[in-house]
């Protein structure tokens, strides 16, 4: 290990010597909130009012690495440094208004170029002062130019999604600032420059790429705590040949995208596909032994299949969206194959919106794993469905898979209302066999023990019949009331037969479907039997028909719908069960006593048909 100096310096000392700095591409994005702004306006204040001969502002690790000694990388210290340009920024723009109202024009102007040369965007040499983040760069370069009018745009030449988050990110800094600042005259703008005179830090420089690594992953100083996010992207730059940096930047930046706010969980269920299960804070460490086999090539590649895996199981939108990103990742993982059959592909889609509906996030792993094994016993499969009388393509291994999934956790966690955490583990287990699984013989094996061991937890069919029988009009999402009757509806429907009640596409603006009170709300206070009970908003009294039909069929008496429906079948058309589902009852009396029953009847035919686990 190399031997380094610290030494203690004050900002001003920093910032005055005609070093250069620069946020490395590892390095997280600028996280500061409001909290850890106002602390540090706080702390600026508690020196500027005397309250404090001086206060100690933690470590500043730079590497200098560059040839020429002039740009250090900041390992540690980002956040604080990146936080102080903001704040100078608006100090000149307060001074910059002082000029401009012909006050104290000599003074003001010595402070602009004390702030100019010292602290923002340039130095006398016309080169940057400090390089942000890549995230906030190109809106920083702008406000930080001498000639900044003060405005932040309201567009820039970036995605407009990424630069509404990266404008919310900086304007409530910025503002907070200005608002301190703008008010001040140029003696009170000087004291507050003079304050960073008695803010020390301990300066330290590394001229070892590795033994800098290795400090920012043990460093916390006084900035946010590091994600094991933030030392899985400084392993990956640490341990790949730097003409591979510009490559692994872009797919961090897509993997991030992918992640939808969520990096840490995402890398944390990649890790339980082949690690088992995992904590948290285990992530980084089991990634660091994978990279010793893998190089960091391999591995980017992996996260970024993951991410897009992710993307797929997580991201609620328009069903063409989710169509889309299917279709990218299975052409990825070179099972294109799946794509020929549009009925089955959109079966797939109605099990992974289902598993959305539900919030049910525990099985990606274990579903990535299954089809990564899917992908290497492809070549079995297609030999095997040549020489077997019963085909069975790998879109059918996967639909059976994912269905088995959803019809378990409809029953367990929808229904029975067990946590997610109940099946963690098992699936924590199971992702990393299939992981390792080589043949399809043992992902058969391995499936069938799977299945095993769900209908050892499945829910039992009275505690089932129990809760389901309770299911309410007014407690319950009105979605998850329209996928029960979608899917009891086409239980025994296939490929084009499906009419899809529940549509989760979220560009839709008009639903296709609405949910009716077969005995109707407004006549609940004329019966005797239903008045001053909650039996009329009971599973048992509803029915899910398209919105066609809806019009014809507010307010009318239980009598009057099935005769509408027997005259007019385009108030059911395409529905199956039928039968099932209402006109058996069409000849009984429409009470409490028959609405009970026919939430128990939805209720046992839901249980071993609709949902069965043993499929």
């Amino acid at each position: 290990m190399k031997t380094f100096n610290p030494k203690n310096e004050n900002l001003i000392e920093i910032f005055s010597q005609n070093n250069r700095y620069q946020v490395p591409r590892f390095q997280r994005g600028y996280d500061w909130g409001m909290e850890q702004i106002e602390n540090f306006w706080s702390d600026l204040e508690s020196v500027n009012q005397k309250a404090k001969d001086s206060l100690f502002f933690g470590n500043f690790i730079f590497l200098n690495d560059d040839p020429d000694k002039k740009v250090l990388s900041i390992i540690d210290g980002q956040q604080r440094i990146t936080t102080l340009q903001f704040l100078l920024i608006a100090i000149r723009t307060r001074a910059k208004q002082l000029t401009e109202n012909a006050l104290q024009i000599s003074d003001v102007n010595n402070l602009i170029e004390y702030v100019t040369n010292r602290f923002a965007k340039q130095d006398r040499t016309g080169l940057k002062k400090v390089t942000v983040a890549k995230p906030i760069r190109l809106l920083f370069d702008l406000m930080s130019d001498y000639n900044w009018d003060g405005n932040i745009p309201e567009k820039m030449k970036i995605d407009g999604r990424t630069y509404r988050k990266i404008k919310g990110k900086i304007e409530p800094v910025y503002s907070f600032f200005y608002n301190k600042v703008k008010n001040l005259n140029s003696q009170e703008l000087a004291d507050i420059l003079g304050s960073l005179e008695k803010i020390f830090v301990t300066k330290i420089e590394i001229d070892d790429p590795v033994e800098a690594f290795d400090i920012f992953e043990r460093t916390n100083a006084r900035g946010m705590k590091l994600a094991q996010s933030d030392l899985v992207k400084n392993l990956l730059f640490q341990r790949a040949d730097e003409s591979l940096h510009d490559d692994i930047d872009k797919k961090w930046e897509q993997i991030t995208t992918n992640s939808s706010d969520k990096l840490s969980q995402m890398l944390k269920y990649y890790v339980i596909t082949f690690n088992g299960k995992t904590l948290k804070k285990e992530i980084f460490p089991t990634l660091s032994g994978k990279v010793k086999d893998k190089t960091s090539r391999m591995l980017i590649n992996e996260l970024s299949d993951f991410s897009l895996f992710y993307k797929m199981m997580s991201e609620e939108g328009s069903i063409a969206s989710e169509m889309s990103v299917m279709s990218h990742y299975f052409r990825e993982v070179d099972l294109g194959e799946i794509l020929s059959d549009a009925p089955r592909k959109k079966a797939l889609t109605r099990s992974i919106t289902a598993f959305q509906l539900f919030k049910i996030t525990q099985i990606y792993p274990l579903v990535y794993s299954y089809i990564r094994c899917l992908s290497r016993a492809k070549n079995e499969i297609e030999e095997a469905n040549k020489s077997s009388r019963g085909r069975r393509t790998i879109c059918e291994y996967l639909l059976v898979f994912l269905q088995r999934l959803e019809n378990f956790h409809f029953v367990n966690t929808v229904i029975g209302k067990n946590i997610g955490n109940q099946v963690e583990s098992l699936y924590s287990e199971y992702a990393q066999k299939f992981y390792n699984a080589e043949d399809l013989n043992k992902l058969n094996e391995i499936e069938i023990d799977l299945k095993k061991e769900l209908m050892t937890l499945r829910e039992t069919r009275k505690s089932f019949l129990s809760k389901f029988t309770d299911i309410n009009y007014d407690d319950e999402e009105k979605r998850l009331i329209v996928y029960i009757f979608d899917r009891i509806s086409n239980a025994e429907s296939k490929g084009d037969q499906i009419y899809e009640l529940y549509n989760p596409d979220k560009e839709v603006k008009t639903k296709s479907s609405n949910i009716e009170h077969f005995y109707p709300r407004k006549l609940f206070e004329e019966s005797e039997d239903l008045v001053g009970t909650d039996a009329g908003n009971n599973i048992g009294n509803l029915l899910v028909i398209p919105l066609h039909a809806n019009s014809s069929f507010q307010h009318g008496t239980p009598a009057e719908k099935f005769n509408l429906i027997k005259a007019d079948p385009k108030h059911m058309i395409n529905i199956g069960n039928k039968e099932l589902i209402i006109m058996k009852y069409e000849n009984q009396k429409w009470d409490r006593k028959l609405i009970t029953q026919r939430a128990i009847d939805l209720a046992g035919y839901s249980f071993d048909s609709v949902w069965n686990v043993n499929i």
